[in-house]
C-alpha cells in the first residue's frame, strides 16, 4: 500500500469517527434544548454527564486529527489543516474524500452556531430562574438593563455644551 493510500484509509477512518462525534454532540445539543424549552430539570440534571462522555470523544478526534497531521508531514505533506493536506494529494484522492471532508467542515460549523444558541437559551434560563427565585425570596425585581426611563438622556446636554 503506498503513502497516499495509507493517509487516504487513516483520514477515511478519522472522518468516520469525527461524524459518529458529531451526531453525538448535534443529538445532545437537541436533548439539551428540548429539556431547556420543557423546563425539565431532571432531564437537565443529566446533561452533563452525558457532556462529560460526549467531550471524551472530542477529544479522541482531536487527537486523532493531530497524529494523521503529523504523520502526514512526515509523508510530506506540508499542511496544518486537514483540507490543506487533501488539497495538497491532489487528484491522488478520490473527489468524493474532498467532498466528505467539506461536507465535515460545514456541519461543524453549523454545530458551533447551534451549541451557541444552545447555551444561550441556557443562559436566559438561568437568569430568569434566578430572578424569579429572587422574587419570590425577597420580594426583588432586578432592574432592566436596556429599559431605562424616558427622562435617561438628560444628562447629554452636557456633551453638547462642551461642543
Amino acid at each position: 500500500m503506498s503513502d497516499v493510500e495509507e493517509l487516504v484509509a487513516s483520514l477515511e477512518g478519522y472522518l468516520t469517527q469525527l461524524n459518529s462525534a458529531l451526531d453525538a454532540w448535534e443529538g445532545w445539543l437537541a436533548r439539551t434544548q428540548q429539556a431547556i424549552v420543557a423546563g425539565d430539570t431532571l432531564r437537565l440534571q443529566t446533561i452533563e454527564s452525558d457532556a462529560q462522555e460526549y467531550l471524551r470523544s472530542l477529544a479522541e478526534c482531536i487527537e486523532r486529527r493531530t497524529d494523521w497531521l503529523a504523520d502526514a508531514s512526515r509523508r510530506g505533506l506540508s499542511a496544518t489543516t486537514v483540507r490543506g493536506a487533501v488539497r495538497s494529494l491532489g487528484r491522488r484522492v478520490p473527489r468524493s474524500l474532498g467532498d466528505v471532508v467539506r461536507h465535515a467542515e460545514l456541519r461543524l460549523e453549523r454545530l458551533r452556531r447551534l451549541h451557541a444558541a444552545v447555551w444561550v437559551l441556557a443562559n436566559q434560563l438561568f437568569h430568569h430562574s434566578t430572578g424569579t427565585l429572587r422574587l419570590i425570596t425577597s420580594g426583588a425585581i432586578e432592574k432592566a438593563a436596556y429599559n431605562q426611563p424616558e427622562d435617561s438622556e438628560v444628562l447629554s446636554g452636557l456633551l453638547d455644551e462642551c461642543a
